[in-house]
């Protein structure tokens, strides 16, 4: 649990690494996919694409997959403005392919369980500079920080980034703070592997000076967090249309 908890508090750095340097605000949405349908899904998905695309309608996205449990998709965007990141994007197609936007739409609720959506923002403080390669995996965690304890872990945080993230040559690291659809203590952190291998022997802790001093942190930010709530992603190549970061 040490060494998950040491990739995991990496955090959806390269997430946050993809966008367009004004683009700090994060909408993503994660869909748990019935069972037997993914591939509905996803041909639904394309579609979806297609169809932008011939609307002219700009909405590149990042695409994820749960590797740790059932069907779940994540759909990631980011957006210059929060306005923007809350538009109904029905609107961008009023008058050019409305009818077959919701069409496609309704077919893909067909395929899903339920969805989630949240709202976040990049921290700059805390993220690293912005990665522009997409690594094939994603360690993601949302943490719930106790009340009145934000500051106190913010500063964990930044002594982390400075004594293990950096140190240990991390490229990808992110941080969002959670604005809409979720806790207002809740930070989202994540980070891109090129292998799995990378969570047998997680950098960091090396980094850090050894196995007592990154024990020493974690009892730290256990003091300061009600829970945290990890999974693991891959990226979905065929779906994934933000092929060109900034």
């Amino acid at each position: 649990m040490k060494r998950l908890i040491a990739c995991a508090v990496l955090g959806i750095s390269m997430l946050g690494g993809l966008a367009a340097q004004e683009r700090n605000v994060q909408h993503r949405r994660v869909y748990s996919v019935k069972w037997g349908h993914l591939q509905d899904f996803v041909s639904t998905m394309k579609d979806l694409q297609a169809l932008y695309k011939t609307a002219g309608v700009e909405a590149p996205m990042i695409v994820l997959q749960s590797q740790t449990g059932p069907d779940r998709i994540m759909v990631i965007r980011y957006y210059a403005k929060m306005s923007d990141a809350l538009a109904n994007r029905r609107d961008a197609f009023k008058g050019k392919h409305e009818a077959e936007y919701l069409a496609l739409n309704n077919r893909l609720s067909n395929f899903v369980n339920d969805r989630e959506s949240k709202v976040s923002v990049r921290d700059t403080e805390l993220s690293l500079p912005r990665a522009g390669e997409l690594p094939p995996y994603f360690r993601v965690v949302q943490t719930e920080v106790k009340p009145g304890k934000m500051s106190e872990y913010r500063a964990l945080i930044k002594e982390f980034v400075n004594t293990g993230i950096k140190p240990a040559g991390i490229k990808a690291y992110t941080v969002l703070t959670t604005q809409i659809g979720g806790s207002p203590d809740e930070i989202v952190t994540g980070t891109g592997l090129q292998s799995l291998g990378e969570l047998d022997d997680p950098p960091v802790i090396k980094a850090m000076g050894g196995q007592a001093k990154f024990d020493a942190f974690l009892a730290k930010r256990a003091a300061l967090v009600n829970h945290t709530d990890v999974e693991m992603y891959f990226l979905r190549r065929d779906l994934t249309t933000w092929t060109n970061p900034k």
